[in-house]
């Protein structure tokens, strides 16, 4: 039976060592394709995002901080770039609030978690998404709101019963 366990363990060790080097292939594609978006380019924000998401992916497995600071940078371009009115920014703040949270489950920093809320907050009033998007975000900041006990979990409720009722009468 031990031997069994240690079978396993070697084979969960060596797929986790396959899974980061995915990712950090992944990273690296992104960050090529970065390298040679333009900034005008009407992708340029989608590859930024994705390559926060990968970021964020790979800091949940390796821990390495590095990680998870360039996937915040990466969310951060498009606000100090666009106008506040741009629908870019609710994209921003939604990725925004993964990399904040990710970072919170890992190193439980209070910060971080309300770092993540503000973030969730901000997305769910970002009047450029039709209600549904706001919705679902404002949905899951309640869930993980409650989940790390924070103090807006009656507010992010209000909020999505507010979302709710506005959507369903129009």
């Amino acid at each position: 039976m031990l031997g069994n366990g240690k079978v396993i363990g070697n084979f969960k060790r060596r797929g986790m060592i396959l899974l980061v080097m995915d990712l950090n292939e992944t990273i690296d594609l992104c960050r090529e394709s970065l390298r040679l978006r333009r900034l005008d380019d009407p992708e340029h924000h989608a590859t930024l995002f994705n390559s926060s998401l990968t970021l964020c992916s790979c800091f949940t497995h390796t821990r390495k901080n590095e990680d998870v600071e360039e996937a915040i940078h990466r969310c951060q371009e498009p606000l100090a770039a666009l106008s506040s009115l741009h629908p870019v920014w609710f994209f921003s703040y939604a990725r925004l609030q993964e990399a904040y949270l990710s970072r919170y489950q890992i190193l439980h920093d209070p910060a971080d978690l309300s770092l993540a809320v503000e973030n969730f907050r901000l997305a769910s009033s970002h009047f450029t998404q039709g209600f549904l998007e706001r919705i679902i975000q404002v949905y899951n900041w309640a869930i993980a709101a409650g989940q790390h006990g924070h103090g807006s979990t009656l507010e992010a409720y209000s909020t999505f019963f507010e979302l709710l009722v506005a959507h369903l009468t129009t």
